[in-house]
This record gives C-alpha cells, sequence and structure tokens, in this order.
C-alpha cells in the first residue's frame, strides 16, 4: 500500500481540513482496492466490500485489501463526510468497511455520531460527541461537525417556527437554558420570561425559496438509500 494518501488525510483531519481529508480518503481506499476513481468502481466497492465472504465461502479478497486500512483511517474518512454534510457517503463508507473495523471503539463512536444525525436524534448527537476521548486525528474534525450540527440547527429553527420553547431551542443547539437565552438575544429574537417562550421574526425570501428546494434534494437521496 502507498502511504501517500493515507498520511495526506491523517494530517488534514488533524488540522480539521474535512474537505481535503475527504479526498485523500478516497484516493487511498482507491488504491488499495484496487479501483480508480469511476462511479461504476464506486458502486462496486460499495457491493463487494460489504461480503465477507463470496460464494464458495473464501474470504473476499477485496475485504483482506480494506483491513490494510485501519480503524482510525475509517473513522476519519466518515466524520470527514459528515463534516461535508455528505451523510449518505457517510453511511455507505461504514456499509463496505470490514467487520473487524467496526467492532474497534473510535469507529463505532463515529458511527453513532452518523446514526443520531441520520435519525435527527439532536440531543443525542451533543451526549455522544462530548462523551468519548477522540484521538489526535479525529478530535478537530468531531469539533467542526459539532459546531457545523449547531449552526445547521439554528438556522432549521430560524426558518421552521415563528415560536420556539427556550427548552427546545437549546436541546436542539446543544446549549444550556443560559446559553439559549445568550443565542435567542443575540439574533435579536423576542423573548419572554415568563412564558420561556421565543418568537422569531418572518424572514421569508427568495433566498428560503431556494433552501426548500435543497432539503427536497437531501429528502430524495435519503430516500434512495432506505429503498435499497
Amino acid at each position: 500500500m502507498e502511504p501517500g494518501n493515507v498520511a495526506r488525510a491523517m494530517a488534514a483531519a488533524s488540522a480539521g481540513a474535512a474537505e481535503e481529508a475527504c479526498v485523500a480518503c478516497e484516493e487511498a481506499e482507491l488504491k488499495v482496492c484496487g479501483k480508480r476513481g469511476t462511479k461504476q468502481a464506486a458502486t462496486e466497492r460499495n457491493v463487494s466490500l460489504t461480503k465477507e465472504r463470496d460464494g464458495h465461502g473464501k474470504r473476499n479478497v477485496q475485504v483482506d485489501d480494506a483491513n490494510q486500512l485501519g480503524g482510525t483511517f475509517y473513522a476519519v474518512y466518515m466524520l470527514s463526510l459528515m463534516a461535508c454534510g455528505k451523510m449518505c457517503e457517510a453511511r455507505f463508507v461504514w456499509k463496505r468497511m470490514p467487520l473487524e473495523r467496526k467492532s474497534e471503539a473510535e469507529v463505532g463512536a463515529v458511527h453513532r455520531l452518523l446514526r443520531t444525525l441520520w435519525t435527527r436524534n439532536y440531543a443525542q448527537f451533543y451526549i455522544e460527541s462530548n462523551g468519548f476521548a477522540w484521538s489526535s486525528a479525529t478530535a478537530n474534525l468531531v469539533a467542526r461537525l459539532h459546531a457545523k450540527t449547531k449552526e445547521d440547527m439554528l438556522a432549521l429553527v430560524e426558518r421552521s417556527f415563528s415560536v420556539v420553547s427556550l427548552e427546545v431551542l437549546a436541546t436542539m443547539t446543544g446549549n444550556s437554558l443560559e446559553a439559549a437565552k445568550h443565542v435567542a438575544v443575540a439574533k435579536g429574537w423576542e423573548l419572554s420570561e415568563e412564558t420561556g417562550m421565543v418568537t422569531i421574526p418572518d424572514t421569508t425570501n427568495e433566498e428560503q425559496e431556494g433552501l426548500k428546494l435543497e432539503q427536497l434534494e437531501h429528502l430524495s437521496e435519503y430516500v434512495s438509500v432506505l429503498c435499497e
């Protein structure tokens, strides 16, 4: 195995450079598994690497090759994809990685993060992201994913609610009630101390119409995976 791409992925991950880590991880996996960057190759990889044995009971050669890539590599691969908003791709990495790697603690912790985001269990996401001792290779990617999720959830609240409870705002953004109050004030939202409700002004505009289209595209991705 040529170590260059793996080393590049680890360096990028340690710096929190998710986009660069994504590219390096994909190139490393393609190199190890003997495939080159075509859509057909990616599809073949998704199918064959999920099979531990072929029809004759023999060890799948591509699984043996994939085992050359350590658990930290796969943890970085999934996290970098998640930090770039590529949840479907992250799920496929989990599906095709060798079972030996899935049993490693940090890989399992990353998968729990992926599962909480996929099921929109944001309260559990914040618990999982704060509750594991991440390695130096993954810590900055987790921090970036954590910050991105908080930012995305705040934007979701702003465009989805006209009135929301402070408790819901705190849960969705991973904040304490006191911190959620500061967030609401900073956004210029009206906070009722008596009822604990936050009133969000209507900011409907052309940009939000564009967001609706983006949400539909994301929904179509989710449905395509669920139907497989």
